[in-house]
């Protein structure tokens, strides 16, 4: 339900208050990131330019117009996107491995919500707004949110792997 009303949220304000979000967007850094790292991975799209080599790699790829913007800075080492990061730095199967990584739990515990503790609804809740976050700043890239992530996620492969299901039947004792 609260996804739902996001979603009609976004769309109602993208549909009603088009010109104000492409005004906001023509002065924002971000596009320009993206579409820089994006062209990034286009380039190398098997196996990126690894995470140590991104900055030099994406320098290349900025358009002269961002450095015109109010907030561009001479350094750009990330595209305030870590799954485009990803992307670029190790490739679409290493988007795909950490995406794997990152996501599966979540989308299991989906499946399981209605039996699921409410901690783990708010671990939940929390994780998956950290990775819509992620989509828009560095979120998965500095501390010390990177390692408020990184516990919700141990906690939530730890809820997929090793706790069992409200429906399975209790595992047999060792022997």
């Amino acid at each position: 339900g609260v996804l739902l009303i996001g979603l009609f949220a976004t769309g109602w304000l993208l549909f009603t208050q088009s010109d104000r979000v492409a005004e906001l967007l023509s002065r924002d850094i971000r596009p320009p990131l993206w579409w820089a790292a994006a062209s990034l991975t286009g380039e190398h799209p098997l196996a990126g330019v690894s995470v140590a080599g991104f900055e030099n790699a994406f320098r290349a790829h900025l358009p002269a117009g961002y450095f015109l913007r109010a907030y561009a800075t001479y350094r750009s080492n990330h595209p305030h996107n870590q799954f485009l990061f990803w992307a670029g730095a190790m490739g679409l199967p290493g988007l795909l491995a950490l995406l794997a990584l990152w996501v599966w739990p979540l989308w299991r515990l989906f499946f399981r919500y209605r039996t699921l503790s409410a901690i783990l609804r708010l671990i939940g809740w929390g994780y998956l707004a950290l990775l819509i976050h992620s989509a828009f700043d560095l979120v998965l890239a500095e501390w010390p949110t990177l390692d408020l992530a990184a516990v919700y996620l141990g906690l939530l492969w730890y809820a997929v792997t090793v706790l069992p299901a409200a429906n399975s039947p209790p595992a047999p004792l060792p022997a």
